[in-house]
């Protein structure tokens, strides 16, 4: 499953017969197409691998396999992973954040923070999950003002947070 590519999250479902919102990670993301396969991740089950039958403006999908609304809500929250090799090429000054799962995150001084561990999103931005050196998680918002740079050729991520946010709250 390492080519699998996080795109985005069931947010919920519509209508009658299946119809899901998707939260995209990329809300430019293309990479909804009739006829491709996701794997759909949800807590608690196994992978699915679904296939679109229909692509709806707005961030709204079918899939071939759900009829009807009452199996569509039970994806809700489920993660939508899409295979790297149906991925669009990248631009050169691109990069997909699942490539930077491991990167040493450091300091705009120069320490060491961590490394980074994963990602998420708050509905928002997406998050950075740092695992500092203490073992704590931090998630950390990729907004310019926090993120300073992201040199992907040496895997390092440089970062200037506010106070505490590194920090577990107490």
């Amino acid at each position: 499953m390492s080519d699998l590519i996080l795109l985005g999250y069931i947010s919920k479902a519509f209508g009658t017969k299946g119809g899901l919102h998707v939260k995209l990670i990329n809300p430019e993301s293309v990479s909804l197409v009739v006829g491709s396969t996701v794997t759909l991740m949800l807590k608690g089950a196994e992978p699915r691998v679904m296939t679109l039958s229909e692509v709806v403006p707005g961030n709204r999908i079918y899939f071939a396999e759900i009829t009807d609304r009452t199996t569509a809500e039970k994806l809700q929250g489920a993660e939508l992973y899409l295979s790297r090799a149906d991925f669009p090429e990248l631009l050169e000054d691109e990069f997909y954040l699942g490539d930077l799962i491991g990167a040493r995150v450091i300091l705009a001084n120069g320490d060491e923070a961590g490394k980074l561990a994963g990602f998420s999103s708050n509905n928002i931005q997406i998050l950075l999950e740092i695992e500092t050196l203490s073992g704590y998680i931090a998630s950390v918002p990729l907004v310019d003002a926090i993120v300073l740079d992201i040199d992907t050729e040496n895997m390092i991520i440089t970062i200037d947070p506010p106070i505490g946010l590194l920090e577990p709250l107490d």
